[in-house]
């Protein structure tokens, strides 16, 4: 996936690919549901990523959103 960029429209994927990305039971109640992109940063050598859906709580990867959905970028 291309590198995010705050304010980025992504959906995290469903449930039944949670398995193997790494999900935490609290982070489930958000699959398949859209976020956008609150804070980007280097964490240990991968980019994450904090989404307003959890009031920045919980650490995304770029693994844990769908591939297919197109980010509505702010200067397009």
């Amino acid at each position: 996936m291309n590198s995010l960029k705050i304010g980025d429209r992504v959906k995290i994927i469903s449930l039944r690919e949670v398995l193997p990305n790494g999900f935490i039971n609290f982070m489930k109640k958000y699959c398949g549901k859209e976020a956008t992109i609150k804070q980007k940063f280097d964490f240990n050598g991968g980019m994450c990523y904090k989404i307003d859906l959890d009031d920045q709580c919980f650490i995304w990867d770029s693994n844990m959103f769908e591939r297919d959905v197109k980010n509505l970028l702010r200067n397009e």
